[in-house]
């Protein structure tokens, strides 16, 4: 799965490798990725706290790189546009589109990148929750899409993405297709009754103070809802080891109206 030159900085000054991005994500991520997972899966307490750390680097840039969420972030600016315009008390109402454009150039998704990820938006958010490393039962498989990181509450039906400091949020991270990584705050895990749309407050958590969980069960329903809500996120595809949960994906996606997705085995 892969969008071609997506990546591609065009606006790059001349001289400069245009598909540097990939190279550095390769070097940092990409070569090591495997080595992370299996380890997590076997045996998560033995990551290193320097490979924990860059795990949870990779996991924020899963999260940030890909195309719906530059595709929000853009919906974003262009309201705020709308909204400054017509807060102006001598701008015509309900003709907007009649006398401005809103043009955001390429460039924008790459610092929209580079700003979350120095801010550490979602690290922070990811240090202090309850890592569950989940294993579904044997008649279950997880799909993977373009959009492999995604954020569910309660209050936001997909393909809305809630923000990540809500109780309700849970983040969810198919690693195989047999495991899954899934996120929650620990308020909610000892306080199921609290409201999804409270925000939860910020705390300094380190990487060795993680609680992980190894091992939770996830039965075929379950499963089958991690997939339905990883394919009504995705942009273009999603894809998986064999084919019956690509079917039964067809069959639940046909019903509503995402129909446009590209599902490959």
């Amino acid at each position: 799965m892969r969008e071609r030159d997506y990546y591609r900085q065009t606006h790059a000054p001349a001289g400069t490798d245009e598909f540097c991005l990939e190279h550095d994500v390769s070097v940092a991520y990409e070569t090591h990725i495997q080595r992370w997972i299996s380890t997590l899966i076997d045996n998560p307490r033995s990551l290193s706290q320097e490979d924990f750390l860059q795990f949870i680097h990779h996991m924020e840039f899963q999260k940030l790189r890909v195309p719906t969420e530059h595709d929000r972030a853009k919906e974003r600016i262009r309201q705020f546009a709308e909204a400054l315009h017509m807060d102006q008390p001598d701008f015509p109402r309900g003709r907007v589109g009649d006398f401005f454009k809103v043009q955001i150039h390429d460039t924008y998704r790459f610092n929209f990148m580079k700003d979350l990820s120095e801010a550490g938006t979602y690290r922070r958010l990811f240090y202090r929750m309850v890592w569950d490393v989940c294993r579904a039962d044997d008649r279950g498989l997880f799909v993977t899409t373009d959009n492999p990181v995604i954020v569910l509450n309660p209050c936001f039906p997909p393909p809305l993405s809630p923000p990540v400091n809500l109780a309700g949020s849970m983040v969810l991270y198919p690693l195989t297709p047999s495991w899954c990584l899934q996120l929650r705050h620990p308020e909610v895990i000892q306080q199921p009754q609290l409201h999804p749309m409270m925000v939860v407050p910020d705390m300094p958590v380190h990487t060795d103070q993680i609680e992980i969980r190894h091992g939770i069960p996830l039965s075929k329903d379950d499963v089958d809802t991690v997939n339905f809500s990883l394919a009504l996120s995705a942009k273009r595809f999603v894809a998986a080891s064999d084919t019956e949960p690509l079917k039964k994906l067809q069959i639940e996606l046909a019903q509503n109206i995402k129909g446009q997705l590209c599902i490959t085995q």
